[in-house]
């Protein structure tokens, strides 16, 4: 995992479980939270990552949220 990051990670205890974040891609929604999720996750303690691609990809966005990112790719 450290080589597919390619060195861009960081490591986290999230409720009790370790998570490897990939830097590279940014948050899910981050320019509205910075504390929001990594694109790419993946549980280290958790069996299941076979959905690692599409969890949560789209988690909390709203109309206000879909708003925001259409501004923020025009540059305003």
């Amino acid at each position: 995992m450290k080589r597919f990051s390619k060195g861009f990670y960081t490591a986290e205890l999230t409720n009790g479980t370790l998570v490897f974040n990939d830097l590279r891609f940014g948050q899910i929604a981050g320019w509205q939270d910075p504390k929001a999720t990594f694109t790419f996750h993946y549980y280290l303690q958790h069996p299941d990552n076979s959905l690692v691609i599409q969890r949560g990809r789209f988690e909390g966005w709203n109309k206000k949220t879909l708003i925001s990112f259409i501004q923020r790719i025009k540059g305003n």
